[in-house]
């Protein structure tokens, strides 16, 4: 029996493995993309020392374990494009096997298999696989506070307490979404616990754990208040009541996978959450605690907008293994159901003949090129003056060293981070003729001043944030070319009129006469 077991554990760990490398080979290519805004700026933290960060982090908005991971990891493989991200693409690889864990503890050996292969080729994770921010962290946290909560509310012991409240509290301190998983999973406690079940002595242990999250959390909150009261996202909208279907969509790889899962297999879905085995009570947990933290999301964001889907990242775990349950229930027709969704996901036809849409360096961002073509008109004390205060960093990236980095607020003094302190106020009542004049004054004669704009967008109802960005590179286009001091010597780059991709931007290259 022994025998038989470790050879079962040696098979399950090389079907893992194969499954990782398929989705290595998949995920790769995107990391030769060049960096946009947030991975930039997740550098410019990174790159400080450990005790520096939580203080830097103050006027950025986001927690700091990501970036005290990035950090260590930048000291072992180096901080070229590639290599910072291979820290999420590790994280990304690392979702596989977690969801075959959790799946198999919550439900089966076959769902878990199918929870795995949705995790090795789900789109959403394949994104962000790629992209040096933290969302597959965010996802492999959330999807064992997710597992551990669950097993917790169906047996007894302290093991899946303890690592709800590790995972929870780790969740906490990467991304400010993971409060609301936690709220979600709140709720699906007393669903389970306290309506359906009345169990108040094991609703009292989950509670005792969610206290114990608090705690550990608290030496945060300070940073966290100010971040509410002074950062936020000026960014983002307040979001219509069917995103949070959308953004279920969009950590599926697209309505289409969502439909399918749901209306293909309607009839084992239903059946399986009518049952009262253990199955459909987990099943049901599952359901109630994604529904409560997309609704808790949507709620907060009606108030205080924080609404991105890159930030359900906190959902996808869960939804896996929920897909995975239904689709395996579902025989035959939950067979077809998951190569359709695999072939939706995956293209192989148009991966095999070239027809779909091919890689692009700068499908994120185009400011490497942008970099590329001005950097040989450009020297030491010259002035890049960008509009958009949070394309300073990946600016910064790109560009030469010895440059001076300004915005409409002024002299960046430290180009590798954004202050979005209150930052909406202030590009509002700022004076470019005390900001910015005296900075092109400076310029030596002969130098050159760069002046960098967002991609136009032409949305009249575009959120104030952008119209702001807009409408500085209007005012200081029009001063630049008026000023007897500049000559204007190259502009647009690249041509305005080429499609937008990413995070985009162009740039106007003058000479100080």
């Amino acid at each position: 029996m022994a025998r038989a077991t470790w050879r079962r554990a040696v098979l399950t760990c090389i079907g893992l493995l194969l499954l990782a490398a398929a989705s290595a080979a998949l995920r790769i290519e995107g990391l030769r993309t060049w960096f946009w805004i947030d991975e930039a700026i997740s550098v410019g933290i990174a790159a400080r020392a450990p005790a520096e960060i939580p203080a830097v982090l103050r006027v950025d908005g986001s927690p700091p374990l990501y970036y005290l991971l990035l950090h260590a990891w930048m000291g072992v493989a180096g901080s070229t494009d590639a290599a910072v991200r291979g820290l999420s693409l590790a994280l990304g690889l690392m979702t596989i096997p977690a969801a075959f864990l959790c799946a198999r503890a919550m439900f089966s050996e076959r769902v878990a298999w199918v929870a795995a292969v949705l995790a090795a080729f789900n789109p959403f994770l394949g994104h962000y696989s790629t992209e040096a921010r933290m969302y597959t962290l965010v996802a492999l946290l959330a999807l064992v506070a997710a597992t551990t909560l669950a097993r917790a509310c169906l047996t007894d012991g302290y093991l899946p307490l303890v690592g709800f409240a590790l995972s929870g509290t780790l969740l906490l301190y990467t991304h400010n979404w993971g409060a609301f998983l936690l709220a979600g999973a709140a709720g699906a406690a007393v669903y389970h616990l306290g309506w359906r079940r009345r169990e108040p002595k094991r609703l009292a242990s989950v509670g005792l754990a969610l206290a114990a999250v608090a705690v550990l959390y608290l030496p945060w909150v300070p940073s966290l208040l100010h971040q509410a009261a002074h950062t936020g996202a000026p960014w983002s909208r307040r979001p219509p009541p069917h995103a949070m279907v959308s953004v279920a969509g969009f950590v599926l790889g697209g309505l289409e996978a969502l439909a399918l899962v749901l209306l293909a297999i309607s009839r084992p879905l239903v059946r399986a959450f009518s049952v009262q085995e253990r199955d459909g009570v987990q099943m049901r947990f599952l359901l109630v605690l994604v529904g409560l933290t997309l609704l808790t999301a949507w709620s907060f964001s009606q108030i205080a907008p924080a609404w991105a889907g890159r930030y359900a990242a906190v959902i996808v775990g869960p939804l896996v293994v929920l897909a995975a349950v239904v689709i395996e229930r579902g025989g035959l027709r939950g067979a077809a159901v998951l190569v359709l969704v695999l072939l939706l996901w995956i293209d192989p036809v148009a991966r095999i003949t070239g027809t779909g849409s091919s890689f692009r360096p700068d499908r994120k961002s185009n400011v490497k090129r942008v970099a590329r073509e001005l950097a040989p008109g450009l020297r030491e004390r010259d002035l890049v003056v960008s509009t958009q205060i949070e394309q300073v960093p990946v600016l910064y990236r790109y560009l030469r060293p010895g440059l001076t980095f300004a915005t409409p607020l002024g002299r960046v003094g430290d180009p590798t981070v954004v202050d979005w302190t209150d930052a909406s106020a202030r590009l509002s009542s700022a004076d470019w003729r005390r900001t910015v004049l005296p900075l092109v004054a400076a310029v030596p004669r002969g130098g050159s001043v760069v002046l960098v704009c967002p991609w136009p967008v032409p949305d009249p109802d575009e959120l104030r944030w952008f119209q702001l960005m807009h409408g500085w590179c209007d005012r200081l286009r029009d001063a630049f070319d008026r000023s007897p001091a500049l000559t204007p010597r190259v502009g647009p780059v690249p041509p305005v009129a080429g499609p937008r991709r990413g995070t985009s931007a162009y740039a106007y290259l003058y000479r100080r006469t």
